[in-house]
């Protein structure tokens, strides 16, 4: 059958192997050699293993990689994804067909390389050396919580949170026509799919043409109209930093601090987090007793011996900050690689001066999109998302005497995180000159920034560009006029006030907290306009609305979240709430209540002046 045993992705060997110990291997190993320097093949099939986290790393299968990282390696900070072993086994499958000029490839992968922006430069070289691409997306992610057709189930065919894909690309000799790229897909249970792969054929199934373009070469379907619309307006990259994006990407934005060991690394005061260090350090608390006490993980960047060393002597409370962990829950933690294992500190120092940060994200898997935030201090890196990295875009960014980012510094040496590009394109489009500090006459850098909070929290154009907000950053659509703009940044200016918890209106409550009983987070619940904290709903908040309730922040239930992270765990009771938790929580209700009304106020502003799209520039204006 000719069939060996090998890994694939490693290049032909000239090690030679001892015949006297295993010889059925050694000779096998030398004839699969010779296959791989001198076979030839135009059929690649198979179901390659998923792992992020790869081990294959030969220098060989790196180095053909490069053809799908052409300009997502400068473009972006984190590319792990194109390291998966699927991806390398496409890009395996596309160099053995390359060197046959000819063939067929067919795989049963994770689907996730339909739309994900880091995989654009693999989309565009498979339509450029392939002349047809057949796509049956067979879902069933579990992490991506989109709806199906109604009706239908989204079970997926395997035992697997990925969603799957089978994929059949083909190349004919001397074919020189555009690719042709046809995309089906499947619904249902997993019995339901079953039968349909198992009773049907490619030419039994209805497919219907894509026409991927620039700059993300989709495999999926999309309205090409409303695309170029979205398309249309700013990327926060280009709205926020100097321009120059690959400089921007270590100074101007990046993804927030990470703890890794919630456990100990996070506490819900000075004296609990410092509390957590000094039990750590305890010579009487032994080794074994600390992992099961903190649920300690072994990472890259944290190691229990090294911080056990490096932590001894230090003056913990000097380094312990505020931190925003989720939204409008503040939390402690200690600014030392030793318990706030990446800091990332180019980023979060930027807020030991005042500054305000937009918070944002790359994809959504939970629709309709919610994942924006705003913070005045440090964020952790799931704030504004459950699932994947939160972008910080602080408004101001401040300098040593040297300009580098980093550590407390004169508040006089800032400047404003703008992009000059961005600024000038938004005076063209307003109708307004440039000022000698670089921004439009009549605007100031706080209404750019209220600006765009308005437009990522408005309903229409959340439901409008649905489907690009799962693939990529939001795009900030410029207003047609000066009168529209600043009648938007207001509005976005009094969500800011409420998500910041600064507004006035927070401290008028709308919720009645009625004790029944000691105020100990045990179960939460929500029935009758009410959030109890009791088994027996007897102690809770009373007043609060059924769409409060349900709103999400980021993909969290905002009003459940706050207390559920603060009931009973692993047999420990809830914690009991002060007097400043409730009043804390009671807030939470009344920025919630405001943010559902001004998010209608926002539509209903864009509508008087001409709506979605009317309202904004059709042209990405540019001013040199």
């Amino acid at each position: 059958a000719r069939v060996y045993l090998t890994n694939a992705l490693e290049p032909a060997s000239d090690r030679q192997h001892r015949l006297d110990l295993l010889p059925a291997l050694a000779h096998e190993a030398q004839a699969v050699n010779e296959i791989k320097r001198k076979q030839r093949f135009t059929v690649v099939i198979g179901n390659p293993p998923y792992s992020k986290s790869s081990q294959n790393q030969s220098a060989w299968i790196d180095g053909i990689m490069e053809e799908y990282k052409r300009t997502v390696r400068a473009a972006e900070t984190q590319i792990q994804a194109l390291s998966d072993d699927y991806s390398k086994f496409l890009r395996l499958a596309h160099f053995t067909l390359e060197a046959s000029n000819l063939g067929i490839l067919s795989y049963i992968t994770n689907n996730s390389w339909l739309d994900g922006p880091l995989f654009r430069d693999m989309r565009s070289s498979m339509t450029s050396y392939f002349h047809s691409i057949h796509l049956l997306n067979l879902h069933g992610d579990s992490r991506k919580q989109f709806l199906p057709p109604e009706g239908k189930a989204d079970e997926n065919v395997f035992d697997i949170q990925q969603g799957v894909l089978v994929s059949a690309l083909s190349r004919a000799p001397l074919h020189k026509q555009q690719c042709a790229v046809r995309y089906a897909e499947l619904w249902g249970t997993r019995e339901e799919r079953y039968n349909a792969l198992g009773h049907n054929s490619p030419s039994k199934t209805s497919f219907e043409s894509l026409q991927p373009t620039p700059p993300f070469y989709l495999f999926i379907r999309v309205a090409k109209e409303m695309e170029a619309e979205f398309n249309n307006g700013w990327h926060l990259y280009d709205v926020f930093g100097t321009g120059d994006q690959k400089a921007d990407n270590h100074e101007s934005y990046g993804a927030g601090f990470v703890t890794q060991q919630d456990k100990f690394a996070v506490g819900y005061s000075i004296d609990e987090i410092a509390g957590n260090v000094a039990e750590f350090l305890n010579p009487s608390v032994t080794d074994d007793a600390l992992w099961e006490r903190f649920d300690f993980c072994s990472t890259n960047q944290w190691d229990f011996k090294r911080a056990k060393r490096e932590l001894m002597g230090l003056d913990i409370r000097r380094l312990i900050r505020r931190c925003l962990y989720r939204p409008f829950d503040f939390r402690f933690t200690v600014f030392d690689r030793n318990v706030c294992t990446i800091i990332r500190k180019r980023i979060t120092m930027q807020f030991e001066q005042p500054n305000v940060g937009l918070l944002s994200t790359r994809r959504v898997t939970r629709l309709p999109y919610n994942n924006v935030f705003v913070c005045n201090t440090f964020a952790e890196y799931k704030v504004a998302s459950h699932d994947r990295n939160t972008i910080v875009f602080p408004l101001w960014i401040y300098s040593d005497d040297e300009g580098k980012s980093a550590g407390l510094f004169d508040e006089e040496k800032h400047r404003l995180n703008l992009n000059p590009t961005f600024l000038r394109a938004l005076a063209q489009t307003l109708n307004q000159q440039m000022g000698a500090d670089g921004l439009p006459h009549s605007v100031k850098p706080e209404d750019i920034f209220h600006y765009a909070y308005a437009i990522l929290h408005s309903p229409g154009y959340r439901s409008r560009y649905a489907e690009f907000l799962k693939i990529d950053f939001p795009r900030l659509p410029l207003a047609r006029n000066l009168e529209l703009f600043l009648e938007l940044a207001k509005v976005g200016a009094e969500i800011t006030g409420l998500h910041l918890l600064e507004s006035p209106k927070l401290d008028h409550p709308i919720t009645e907290y009625i004790n029944g009983r000691t105020p100990v987070v045990e179960k939460v619940s929500w029935s009758k306009n009410t959030v109890w904290l009791d088994k027996e709903q007897t102690t809770g908040f009373k007043g609060v609305r059924k769409e409060v309730w349900n709103f999400h922040i980021g993909g969290y239930q905002v009003c459940q979240k706050w207390l559920k992270d603060r009931g009973p765990k692993k047999g420990k009771p809830g914690r009991t709430l002060s007097d400043e938790h409730i009043a804390h929580y009671q807030k939470i209700v009344v920025a919630l209540s405001e943010t559902i009304r001004l998010m209608q106020e926002i539509d209903e502003v864009i509508e008087q002046h001409g709506g979605w799209p009317g309202a904004f520039s059709s042209e990405k204006a540019e001013s040199e």
